[in-house]
């Protein structure tokens, strides 16, 4: 429930946006903090929204998040959501969701949620995912190009003319997730200090040999999907990563060579940092 009610105000404060054509912050109801606060002590209403998620997928569990937020903390009128359009027997697209906005504008909400790793040697695609399929610059330019434009074709807008009176929308892509920035070898030695200073918002990502020699041992658990949006590590922090911990990440990137993602803190010298000075941290293979 904690981690639950973590990721909501995760994405009520728009904490971090990798993309934003319009922040939503201004939609917001001005007790918002208000009724957030009253849905910690009473939690049943999200609880039972979330548990009519058809998976339990990171995508699918963040859209439903983002769902139940604008349903009760911003002041827009929701006229569709996850609405396929089609055509000639053709699926065009989804419309994740549309608005009416307090002034009678519409906007069209294009929602996703995505980690991506900093790679400047692949630019322009040098924003990629774990599994490298993905980038930044593929996701923004398929959303301009297509996901965006569906309203524009003549299916769309029929649609939108009977569901709202008008043919004219703001298209709006928001991409929630995280950036990891590259630790190489050199910066490896200095990661106490980047993150004993850095709040937990950061991410940074390294090859497994980039840790091999490193002058203190990381403490921290695997962040299980969904489990990837709020920094809320456990209470015990069940992972030591230290050498005999990476020997065996070796023999297990052999199997499945898929990037791995904790929530770190540091104890060097016997005294660990606090938790909220801790940062996520994606472990990959070296063939990554």
């Amino acid at each position: 429930m904690q981690q639950l009610l973590a990721d909501l105000l995760w994405l009520l404060e728009e904490r971090e946006l990798i993309w934003a054509d319009s922040s939503l912050l201004p939609y917001r109801h001005q007790d918002w903090r208000s009724r957030y606060d009253e849905l910690v002590t009473r939690p049943d209403p999200l609880v039972q929204w979330m548990a009519q998620a058809k998976s339990h997928f990171l995508g699918v569990y963040a859209e439903r998040l983002f769902s139940f937020a604008l349903r009760h903390f911003y002041q827009l009128e929701i006229l569709a959501e996850h609405h396929q359009l089609h055509q000639d027997g053709v699926t065009l697209g989804e419309v994740d969701a549309l608005v009416r906005l307090p002034d009678g504008q519409i906007m069209q909400i294009e929602f996703a949620t995505k980690f991506y790793l900093h790679r400047p040697d692949l630019a322009p695609h040098d924003w990629i995912g774990p599994n490298k399929n993905d980038s930044l610059f593929k996701k923004v330019s398929h959303a301009r190009l297509h996901q965006l434009q569906i309203l524009n074709t003549l299916p769309g807008r029929a649609w939108l003319s009977d569901l709202s009176q008008t043919v004219n929308y703001r298209a709006n892509l928001m991409v929630f997730g995280r950036r990891f920035w590259h630790l190489d070898s050199a910066k490896c030695n200095e990661m106490y200090h980047l993150l004993g200073q850095d709040s937990a918002s950061n991410g940074y990502w390294a090859r497994l040999s980039e840790l091999a020699d490193l002058p203190f041992e990381l403490h921290g658990d695997v962040a299980i999907k969904p489990n990837w949006l709020a920094f809320e590590a456990s209470n015990e922090l069940k992972i030591k990563i230290n050498f005999a911990y990476l020997k065996t990440l070796t023999d297990q990137f052999l199997r499945d060579s898929r990037p791995l993602l904790y929530r770190i803190n540091i104890e060097n010298d016997g005294n660990m940092t606090e938790r909220q000075t801790g940062s996520w941290l994606f472990i990959v293979p070296d063939t990554w």
